[in-house]
């Protein structure tokens, strides 16, 4: 059979797996790109917005939970989706679709997964696709439209049904044990690859000055964020959670070096909602993630103080949450938290060494500082 026969016997056979059809167009090698090539060709995305699209393309299969097979999918996804459609005045390339694409699922997961206690807010999503059309912004009213629609209706991912005799990994050993295979697999896969491609002679260019990292940072932020976020949204062992964190400290970092604003904001966002300070719903239950997310939060304060900008107000918002949960926890009553502190502790460990931050920079330290105090005023009324 033809790729184009395959692809078509999968659009229409009801009894697949759909996770393992999933995993099978994800997958690298020749042969599967040929039928998930073919698979997308034969959807028909014209005249769709591209949340309609989405949910159409995601109608016959589930996502894979590797970020590398999710970027394939949605590379192709929204190629095809500029090819249905292009007279889209919105989209400056593919790549605007393409980032956009992942937003919206993203946006999905947040909204709708319930272990997300801190959501998005609209705002908060329409600044997290600025500059993505060939560095301009999309219309803010398609965005606000966008996150309207998600938050009304979840874009359902096809499940699968269990087969009998199907085991359900319930040990955490054994969870553990199939997660080091997989990894081992991955590694021993990678290697296999690098030495098959050693022998090839062919012109190769060093990297030797730092400003290549931004162009490669600039492509690779986005599915470095859907991974970290999935890793600690899901899974509560330490180790993972561990990497994940740093995984997002040292992306606040590249993206503060190069002045990267949008990245950067991404990133202390996404940070500020897994410490879920600022959830709006009560937090039933604090786990050591989170309190290692706060860790980082702040640790990314100290640090890169100077070069975060208009993030410090997510920032400020948590710590000057953190403070009201450490005098809650004093004993102190809630209708005296607003009131001045009746004492001051010489080794606060919440307490920000502003004489780390350049005086130019201390201009957005000081609105944020400002702004988070006016909001809690207003909500104490006492303004």
């Amino acid at each position: 059979m033809s790729s184009t026969e395959v692809a078509e016997w999968l659009h229409v056979d009801e009894r697949l797996d759909k996770t393992a059809l999933g995993d099978l167009l994800g997958e690298s090698d020749d042969a599967s790109k040929e039928i998930m090539y073919a698979y997308i060709d034969q959807m028909n995305f014209r005249n769709r917005d591209i949340v309609s699209a989405l949910r159409n393309f995601l109608e016959g299969f589930r996502l894979p939970g590797e970020a590398q097979k999710i970027d394939r999918l949605m590379e192709k996804f929204a190629s095809r989706y500029c090819e249905c459609n292009p007279n889209n005045g919105l989209f400056a390339s593919a790549d605007t679709a393409y980032v956009l694409a992942y937003s919206v699922i993203m946006l999905t997961t947040d909204l709708h997964s319930p272990q997300v206690k801190s959501k998005m807010t609209k705002e908060q999503y329409i600044r997290l696709n600025r500059g993505i059309s060939d560095s301009k912004d999309l219309p803010e009213e398609y965005l606000s439209n966008i996150y309207d629609e998600i938050a009304g209706h979840e874009i359902k991912m096809k499940g699968t049904v269990n087969k009998p005799g199907k085991q359900v990994i319930s040990s955490e050993k054994r969870r553990r044990f199939l997660w080091n295979m997989e990894m081992e697999v991955i590694s021993t896969a990678a290697k296999n690859l690098m030495e098959s491609v050693s022998h090839v002679q062919a012109p190769f260019t060093s990297a030797k000055h730092l400003e290549h990292v931004r162009p490669m940072f600039k492509m690779a932020w986005t599915p470095f964020l859907a991974a970290f976020s999935v890793g600690l949204q899901d899974c509560d062992d330490p180790e993972i959670a561990s990497l994940c964190l740093d995984g997002i400290r040292c992306a606040i970092r590249i993206a503060c070096i190069f002045h990267m604003t949008l990245e950067r904001d991404a990133y202390v966002q996404a940070l500020a909602r897994f410490t879920l300070l600022t959830a709006n719903s009560p937090i039933t239950e604090m786990k050591a993630k989170n309190i290692d997310t706060i860790k980082t939060l702040i640790t990314v304060a100290h640090t890169d103080g100077n070069y975060l900008g208009s993030s410090w107000l997510d920032i400020v918002k948590c710590i000057s949450q953190l403070e009201l949960a450490q005098l809650i926890g004093t004993g102190v009553r809630p209708q005296f938290i607003s009131g001045p502190r009746s004492h001051h502790h010489e080794h606060d460990p919440l307490k920000l060494n502003l004489s780390l931050l350049d005086r130019d920079y201390m201009c957005w330290f000081l609105p944020s500082l400002s702004t988070i105090s006016f909001l809690l005023l207003l909500k104490s009324g006492l303004s």
